[in-house]
């Protein structure tokens, strides 16, 4: 199968013709959908957005890198290209505004807001001038961050509604990358005595804790938490280790039950996992058979999402999911309960990749 061939495929079908799995989004050297040759979105965020995915590319341009996000729809739109030498974080969405950091390795530059097509820049305060603002995280209409002031080692927190404002230290040594979705939020953090996760909710003032590993509480059954967590409304999942090995955590707002999964499932890796409405777990890892795949679980019950060598077939062409570089990011859902996730690509008579795809599941 000629490349070029499969270039026009991707180009030419993606959502109006192809069968389930779709492909979406296309990263190659030599040729992508919708962004250039020679950008990729290896290990980067895919984020639902209401008219579609947004996607974040790094791309080469010789001996720097740079980022393109663009959003991927029907007729895919571009949103920001960064400058040369400097990196995009992921976007982050709030009522249909898109927001997104750019930042060098030696501080975040500014936040760009993308809002009825028109891009415009917003300066960080003085405060967090050579400080690296690291994410957003949405709860009712007001984005929580973290940032890194690296003169100081400084690690911290604050708000950003339609300005930033640093809060006041309240304990935590260090927040982890926090999953929210505007009811609540979910953070991992560091204590003087252990590690523990958060929870906040909307229009709540300070956050609980509701899990510590046995460093925090001796009594607590956790040897070790994650800092990775599905959402979906007030529901969340997680993965821990206890004395019985691997351990799937699902709560409902601060209370949460237990399932050991390690006759199951040898691990799961440290990617965030996705929470269907319906209850369904999928998450990266490997079942005790020794087969990485992509994978969903409900009431002790495992199923197969997506695996290597799996065919997808559009009316004149095929390609296949990857034998060596399976995954490239985590899986997410959007508000209509499609699942996406980013893959390795090779035409079916080869045994190397071409190139990477996003897949509409």
């Amino acid at each position: 199968m000629k490349k070029t061939l499969l270039i026009a495929l991707f180009l030419l079908s993606t959502l109006a013709f192809a069968r389930d799995p779709k492909i979406v989004a296309v990263a190659t050297d030599s040729g992508g959908y919708p962004a250039k040759a020679l950008c990729f979105f290896s290990n980067n965020h895919m984020v639902p957005h209401p008219e579609g995915l947004l996607v974040l590319y790094t791309c080469l341009g010789g001996p720097d890198l740079n980022s393109e996000i663009w959003l991927v729809k029907d007729k895919p739109t571009q949103i920001g290209v960064s400058e040369m030498g400097n990196l995009f974080s992921e976007p982050f969405v709030r009522n249909g505004v898109i927001y997104f950091f750019e930042f060098n390795e030696f501080a975040t530059l500014n936040l760009w807001i993308f809002q009825d097509g028109v891009l415009i820049s917003q300066k960080l305060p003085e405060n967090l001038k050579g400080a690296h603002v690291h994410d957003f995280a949405l709860v009712g209409d007001t984005f929580y961050f973290r940032y890194t002031n690296r003169a100081s080692g400084e690690h911290g927190e604050g708000e950003f509604k339609d300005s930033f404002t640093v809060l006041p230290s309240r304990g935590p040594e260090f927040f982890w990358k926090a999953s929210a979705n505007g009811e609540i939020m979910l953070q991992k953090t560091k204590l003087a005595s252990g590690e523990a996760v958060e929870l906040r909710k909307r229009d709540a003032q300070v956050p609980v804790v509701i899990l510590r590993d046995q460093k925090a509480d001796p009594t607590s059954p956790f040897l070790s938490l994650r800092n990775q967590f599905g959402l979906s409304g007030n529901r969340w999942v997680s993965f821990a280790r206890t004395e019985k090995g691997l351990t799937l955590i699902r709560g409902e707002n601060e209370s949460f039950t237990m399932e050991n999964v390690s006759a199951i499932f040898k691990d799961s890796q440290f990617w965030p996992p996705a929470l269907s409405k319906d209850g369904e777990v999928i998450f990266r890892g490997t079942d005790m058979n020794g087969q990485f795949a992509l994978w969903g679980y409900k009431d002790g019950v495992k199923r197969l999402v997506l695996g290597s060598g799996q065919v997808i077939q559009d009316e004149s062409e095929s390609v296949v999911t990857s034998s060596r570089s399976l995954l490239y990011n985590s899986p997410v859902f959007d508000k209509d309960g499609n699942l996406f996730i980013g893959v390795g690509l090779r035409a079916p008579e080869a045994s190397a990749d071409f190139g990477q795809g996003i897949l509409s599941l």
